[in-house]
């Protein structure tokens, strides 16, 4: 039992006796004081108990979002997920909405922008617009409201809002999806993190390395890419539940590494005379001639290397 439902349980009964106490002994002032701090203490009493019990009987969902909104530390480093409203219940929602929109818009809380496009109540697509177009945050808080409005929206401003930094190889691959849109193709931008987990995990295991940062975030931005000829790897289906068909980095490299020779090497990609590999050995970028495995270009990292694969596809 609280604190303070054991406060107004033991003062009512205190107040009760204290009441028949003075009415017993002909003080009837001091009965009639006694009784009506009693009855209201009881009336409190009851208050505390139905509250309680009301806040026993919310969803898992809003006492985390509740939680992890009062908490600092909370909400850095596990944030909001926009599932979180699904386990909301329909008796909770209308306080759950108005919970959030005051939060995002009157407190600045913007890393609860994954949950705006989920409410039934406002408009939080509109919300996350406007709140975005008026350049008042930091960097990182807009590209949590540009990461929002992608998942919302699938618009591909918001996804290059996103990305903390510009790749070199932006402008690439953005015509190389200009290319594809001509042919009713596309591509998918956007990769789950846990996807990309599993395959730093899977290619740690087999291939006893981690694999290139900057291979990893062209990933993030797109998994895999096949134009014109030219292929990079993505991320294998073993991996992934998503329905995207890729050709995948661990498969691939499974098959170039029944040859020995070729085992020093990770195929990154290829096209249909050359295999772009990262060397273990030496740890440098090469252009191989295929299937001589000749050295032709060295690149000085992994994103100038994958900027001139989407570069050739254009040609």
């Amino acid at each position: 039992m609280k604190r303070g439902k054991v406060y107004y349980l033991v003062s009512t009964i205190v107040l009760m006796l204290a009441a028949v106490f003075f009415f017993w002994y002909g003080r009837k002032e001091f009965g009639v004081f006694c009784a009506v701090a009693a009855a209201l203490n009881l009336f409190w009493f009851i208050l505390a108990v139905r509250n309680e019990k009301k806040e026993a009987s919310h969803s898992q969902a809003y006492k985390d979002l509740k939680h992890i909104a009062g908490s600092g530390y909370e909400r850095t480093y596990r944030g909001f997920y926009p599932e979180l409203l699904n386990g909301i219940y329909d008796w909770e929602r209308d306080e759950t909405e108005d919970y959030i929109w005051h939060c995002f818009q009157d407190l600045g809380y913007y890393d609860m922008a994954p949950l705006l496009p989920a409410l039934k109540k406002y408009d939080g697509v509109k919300a996350l617009r406007e709140k975005l177009s008026s350049k008042e945050q930091n960097g990182y808080d807009e590209r949590t409201i540009a990461h929002a409005l992608y998942a919302a929206t699938g618009e591909e401003e918001y996804f290059w809002q996103w990305q903390s930094e510009e790749p070199v190889w932006k402008e690439e691959l953005q015509r190389i999806m200009e290319e594809k849109k001509r042919y009713g193709e596309s591509v998918k931008l956007g990769t789950k993190e846990n996807d990309i987990r599993a395959l730093i995990q899977k290619a740690k295991t087999e291939f006893d390395l981690y694999l290139p940062e900057e291979y990893i975030a062209f990933l993030r931005v797109v998994n895999g890419l096949e134009f014109n000829g030219f292929m990079i790897y993505g991320i294998d289906r073993e991996l992934t539940d998503s329905d995207q068909n890729c050709n995948g980095l661990i498969d691939n490299n499974r098959v170039f590494h029944e040859n020995e020779w070729l085992r020093k090497y990770l195929f990154l990609g290829q096209s249909d005379i050359s295999w772009f590999v990262y060397d273990k050995e030496k740890k440098n970028y090469l252009e191989l001639d295929a299937p001589s495995g000749r050295e032709m270009t060295e690149y000085e990292s992994a994103a100038a290397m994958i900027k001139k694969i989407l570069a050739k596809a254009l040609i």
